[in-house]
């Protein structure tokens, strides 16, 4: 009988204090939440020039002549260096000379073809006599075509002497010196238009939902400099490895940037629809959930969020929640659903 009294008291107990517990206050410090607002992100580059070419020799032979240096100016076609061009003229002229000849004799064959055309429309000659001197002119067309393509390749080759410029410039790296032989492919000159700047932007991946092409961006450079642009593309595509995705900004304007000169991208990032801002101290994690405690009539509700950005120490988040809706900042590690609760101040 004792022992059975016993396991009543303590079943007793065991209530009367959860009961005591569930219904005790809790001290808690709270904040209003408030709506998401635009937020902006800094982000590290270097500007790079549109039109920028490594020029190499399309042919073989040694400099001759070198017009420009480092650092100065080019304009579009301008001769830039001369490879001896002697083999090359001569090999040109020899074309030249080829051609001239076969297309006087591509002439004679198809006067002839033409006459023995008439004649054998008349029966004068015969099926052979007809069909040879349409093999001649044939052949001496074919000749013909043959020679222009070769006369064709010796100008591209005697052009290719003459190393221009294909856009304006100024010549930011020289590869050769007078006197030099160089070969196929091998450098001659960089030329860097500073004109048109891309600016290659790698963005960590959870701003990919907030920016889009045309948003305005603020490009700042040494000096106080700053110019103002716009986001020109976004590749969708996700660095695994990095993170990152790829967002491209230009300037096209008249501009003194350098290319490879450091820079820094100011981004616009939109929070999305009906978010707000939720301090970070608020949110619990119960079994993988995001929770804060909203409060109502003096008493605790736990509302489950979905974080989707950090600004400083406040999370952009949605949920059941509204701005001004007053939740627990300091003293929520231990509440339970409907819990009284005692403010001792409001942190916001």
């Amino acid at each position: 009988m004792r022992f059975k009294l016993l396991i009543l008291f303590s079943f007793f107990f065991v209530s009367f204090n959860h009961s005591e517990l569930h219904s005790r206050e809790a001290l808690v410090s709270v904040e209003r939440i408030s709506k998401a607002k635009m937020s902006f992100a800094s982000i590290e580059s270097n500007a790079k020039a549109i039109d920028e070419i490594v020029i190499k020799s399309e042919i073989e032979g040694k400099i001759t002549e070198i017009f420009k240096n480092e650092g100065e100016e080019v304009k579009q076609n301008e001769v830039i260096a001369v490879i001896d061009d002697i083999k090359y003229l001569a090999k040109y002229k020899s074309a030249q000379e080829k051609l001239f000849s076969m297309e006087s004799k591509l002439k004679k064959s198809s006067l002839k073809l033409k006459r023995f055309d008439e004649l054998f429309s008349k029966e004068i000659i015969s099926n052979q006599e007809y069909d040879e001197a349409l093999y001649d002119h044939n052949s001496s067309l074919s000749d013909f075509n043959s020679l222009l393509e070769e006369l064709k390749q010796a100008k591209i080759e005697l052009d290719n002497c003459y190393i221009k410029s294909p856009f304006n410039g100024i010549v930011s790296n020289k590869y050769i010196n007078v006197g030099e032989f160089v070969s196929k492919d091998s450098k001659i000159v960089e030329i860097t238009n500073n004109e048109k700047i891309e600016i290659p932007l790698y963005v960590p991946k959870n701003y990919l939902p907030f920016i889009n092409e045309g948003d305005q961006v603020e490009v700042k450079l040494s000096g106080g400099r700053k110019y103002f642009s716009k986001i020109g593309k976004i590749v969708r595509k996700i660095d695994k490895s990095l993170g990152t995705f790829l967002v491209k900004i230009y300037i096209l304007e008249k501009n003194d940037i350098i290319s490879g000169e450091d820079v820094v991208v100011k981004l616009s990032i939109k929070p999305p629809i009906n978010s707000f801002k939720v301090n970070k101290d608020s949110v619990n994690n119960e079994d993988g959930k995001k929770i804060i405690f909203k409060v109502k009539n003096n008493k605790v509700y736990p509302i489950e969020i979905v974080i989707v950005d950090l600004q400083d120490n406040y999370y952009i988040a949605t949920g059941k929640i509204k701005e001004n809706d007053i939740i627990v900042v300091d003293g929520n590690e231990s509440l339970r659903p409907q819990q009284p609760i005692k403010i001792l101040r409001y942190l916001k």
